[in-house]
């Protein structure tokens, strides 16, 4: 964590990616809404049927998530390649945004492949979540049927997230494609299994527990500031002042919440990237410059010469 936040201080330019890819984010959030509940009712008006309006407000929903997840890899991307160049730098900083962004427009086509996929899978896990049960409360099999597709689905989705940890960095780093990357991230998932665990269950966690203070100093703060200072001041009636305080609420949660996000997320891109950068490492004996202190990098080139016995879900890290 403290590499990860030393490359994220030391390149600036990854906190201006992060707050572009921000409020790209929270701008699409309302199109896409808007756009899919208008879609949704001009179109089951128009045909007089909602099996038609559902249809096409989910492809319309498909391609708004297609475009956010195609821009978030692409974002996630120059920050990859900006932490990569700078780890790989250790005596002189070559890491710079437009450089970065040369990169990343290499990979544009397994990047958009990429997207399409995770857009595809979250699109349907999220419209099997919204279905209601009550539709078929009269038909048991059509009741199992549902309860299997929304847990299918879900998995679905949570297996492609896990797959694919490493895909992005694979693209980046070491130019893969698209089905290359995939294998490639599977191979390090397996040899790097204690390290993801430890990302997910730890380092996430930390991230999203500050998410989750922010969120709640803003919520509270804002709910405050309606209740008793702009509800005298603007001499909003008694029988307001709760929605006053909700409304104020909101409008510190979204604006309290995007620098929030802008902070954590290019923290957690920095420590996937640097994990990627760790396994390199350790596939190269580490003779790869980078940012390791000498101390630490003698630690590790102990352990590769004498490994202890590990067992992990997958395999013993050495015969």
């Amino acid at each position: 964590m403290e590499l990860s936040a030393k490359a994220v201080s030391d390149e600036p330019e990854i906190i201006g990616v992060s707050m572009i890819f921000s409020i790209f984010a929270f701008i699409s959030a309302i199109i896409g809404i808007a756009g899919t509940i208008w879609i949704y009712y001009v179109s089951s008006s128009y045909f007089d049927s909602e099996t038609i309006g559902g249809i096409l407000a989910f492809l319309y929903d498909l391609v708004y998530a297609w475009v956010v997840y195609a821009a978030m890899y692409f974002s996630n991307g120059i920050i990859v390649a900006i932490v990569d160049d700078w780890y790989r730098s250790p005596s002189k900083d070559q890491a710079w945004l437009a450089k970065g962004t040369k990169r990343v427009l290499k990979s544009v086509n397994p990047i958009i492949k990429l997207g399409f996929v995770m857009a595809l899978l979250d699109t349907v896990a999220r419209y099997a979540r919204n279905i209601r049960m009550e539709q078929a409360k009269k038909n048991p099999v059509l009741i199992v049927a549902l309860i299997f597709f929304k847990i299918a689905s879900a998995l679905a989705y949570g297996l492609a997230q896990f797959v694919t940890f490493f895909a992005l960095p694979a693209m980046i780093i070491e130019g893969k494609g698209f089905k290359d990357s995939i294998k490639r991230s599977w191979d390090l998932i397996k040899n790097h299994f204690i390290d993801i665990i430890i990302y997910v269950s730890g380092v996430s966690g930390v991230y999203m527990f500050f998410i989750f203070i922010m969120i709640l100093l803003y919520g509270v703060s804002g709910y405050l500031v309606g209740m008793f200072i702009l509800v005298p001041i603007l001499g909003i009636s008694e029988d307001l002042m709760v929605v006053a305080g909700i409304l104020t609420a909101i409008g510190f949660l979204v604006f309290g919440f995007i620098p929030a996000y802008v902070m954590v997320r290019p923290l957690q891109v920095a420590y996937k990237t640097l994990l990627y950068e760790y396994a390199l490492d350790r596939e190269h004996g580490f003779a790869l410059p980078s940012r390791i202190p000498e101390e630490i990098k003698e630690e590790f080139e102990a352990i590769i010469a004498k490994p202890p016995l590990v067992k992990t879900m997958f395999r013993q890290n050495n015969p």
